[in-house]
């Protein structure tokens, strides 16, 4: 008499959670971008206008790391007089990586630009225009890193780096 084979062991369902992804397209994603790369500018715009806005208000569309970079820039310019006039703007919003579940919410979304600061400029406490490098071009190539806002809650993003592309590109 033989004895029965043990029975084939047959996959249980997993228990890992499958979660949908945030970004269904690269369309949403440019448009998640675009939204908070928007809602950056016009922070910038605030705090380094001649009204001034509270600095501190870069930690609501930007990383911690990066709110404080530029809360300390904002508050040296203001010390010797120096704001900005006009704004700047972007286009060309193009996705160059996704990775939704990247440790601590952090470079979930990575786009070039361009950024345009034709229309802005630094002008400082008599009231002279700074200028800044002759060959550096006032519409720029750009890398932009976003994080989650929230990383317990992904969904929105803010700014966690801007990068220029090496050598100064100028965009068309």
């Amino acid at each position: 008499m033989s004895v029965p084979p043990p029975p084939r062991p047959v996959a249980s369902p997993s228990t890992t959670p499958t979660v949908a992804p945030v970004f269904t397209s690269n369309n949403s994603a440019v448009a998640a971008a675009t939204s908070a790369f928007d809602a950056y500018l016009r922070q910038i715009d605030a705090i380094f206008s001649a009204v001034a806005a509270d600095p501190e208000l870069m930690r609501s569309v930007a990383s911690t790391t990066f709110a404080e970079e530029i809360i300390v820039f904002a508050n040296r310019a203001r010390e010797y007089g120096i704001h900005s006039e006009g704004h700047e703007t972007f286009d060309g919003v193009s996705v160059v990586g996704i990775d939704e579940i990247a440790e601590g919410g952090v470079g979930v979304l990575v786009v070039d630009l361009c950024l345009d600061r034709s229309t802005s400029i630094f002008v400082d406490a008599t009231g002279a225009v700074l200028e800044g490098p002759v060959d550096d071009p006032t519409r720029k190539n750009y890398v932009v890193s976003f994080d989650w806002k929230d990383p317990t809650n992904p969904g929105s993003v803010i700014v966690g780096s801007q990068t220029p592309l090496p050598g100064g590109t100028a965009c068309g």
